[in-house]
């Protein structure tokens, strides 16, 4: 076999290959630094991309680097191999992403609202909004929105509030994926 693959990744991949679905378990564990590297890279090259949603794009593109990798070559390793097969599905994640903005920006600028329907559009949303606040958030998740919407920032919400900084980034993570699931996709819906 030599130098191109070790022992143990050799038979993660031979196993996993011949359908122990558990071996890739492994193996994603042996690449989670490179997956989060790349995903880590693709989102500062994407800010509007959603992390979960790249980094289930490369450990698919991981999964197909290990099922289709010859293990018979010599001449390119597995790890430049994964690492070519991630890098192409990001940048494919990446290229859709970009056109399903533009789309949705150019949807957008279609709808002319007067400045009235505006004004009645954004009391509607923030009514909405305001709604789901109350309903939805704890005490703390209430006081670190008002202070977010303020523009402070987490640490000095955190030394306001005399919390920790991590606890002020759960509830900021919580809030936002509260609203994302109570608030509909369509603003006609508001």
């Amino acid at each position: 076999m030599g130098a191109v693959v070790d022992q143990t990744l050799v038979k993660h991949i031979e196993l996993l290959q011949s359908g122990d679905e558990s071996s890739f378990d492994l193996l994603r564990e042996q690449y989670a630094a490179l997956l989060l590297s790349m995903v880590a890279g693709a989102l500062a090259e994407c800010p509007d991309g959603e992390f979960e949603d790249l980094m289930q794009e490369a450990t698919l593109a991981l999964y197909h680097a290990a099922m289709s990798f010859d293990l018979g070559q010599e001449s390119v390793t597995f790890g430049l191999y994964a690492k070519i097969c991630i890098r192409n599905r990001l940048i494919s994640a990446l290229r859709k992403l970009r056109r399903t903005i533009r789309s949705d920006n150019a949807v957008v600028e279609k709808v002319q609202l007067t400045p009235s329907q505006r004004k009645s559009a954004r009391r509607a949303s923030l009514g909405k909004l305001s709604d789901l606040v109350d309903a939805l958030f704890s005490p703390l998740e209430k006081s670190v929105y008002r202070l977010y919407l303020q523009g402070y920032t987490a640490a000095e919400i955190a030394c306001r509030l005399g919390r920790s900084e991590k606890s002020v980034d759960n509830a900021i993570y919580r809030m936002r994926r509260k609203i994302k699931q109570h608030l509909p996709e369509s603003p006609d819906q508001i």
